[in-house]
């Protein structure tokens, strides 16, 4: 991998190229979704970077609301069906006002 990266000549730092190849990749149909990434270790040797690197472009990916992270299940391709449901979600939250009194304290 980072003979590919070095071949494009970029000046980008390397999360940015893994970020786009994922992106593309993704956007290629080559994960379907509701299907999971591989593992942060996967893509760890497969670009052959440290986990931190491939940690910063996997979150531009949950930035731009392609993936969800999954605590203990990987990495979660969002489909269509789940934008929609959390862009609704957002439109519907209202505003809160919580009420105590002094006897929530005592």
């Amino acid at each position: 991998m980072k003979e590919e990266y070095k071949q494009t000549k970029r000046k980008k730092p390397i999360y940015i190229y893994i970020y786009e190849t994922l992106h593309n990749e993704i956007g290629k149909g080559m994960y379907s979704t509701a299907e999971f990434l591989p593992s942060e270790k996967e893509l760890c040797e497969r670009f052959d970077v440290e986990r931190n690197t491939v940690r910063k472009a996997l979150k531009l990916l949950v930035d731009d609301g392609m993936i969800i992270r999954v605590p203990g299940c990987g990495t979660k391709i969002v489909t269509q069906e789940e934008k929609s449901q959390e862009s609704k979600q957002a439109e519907d939250i209202g505003h809160c006002i919580l009420l105590t009194t002094q006897e929530d304290y005592l």
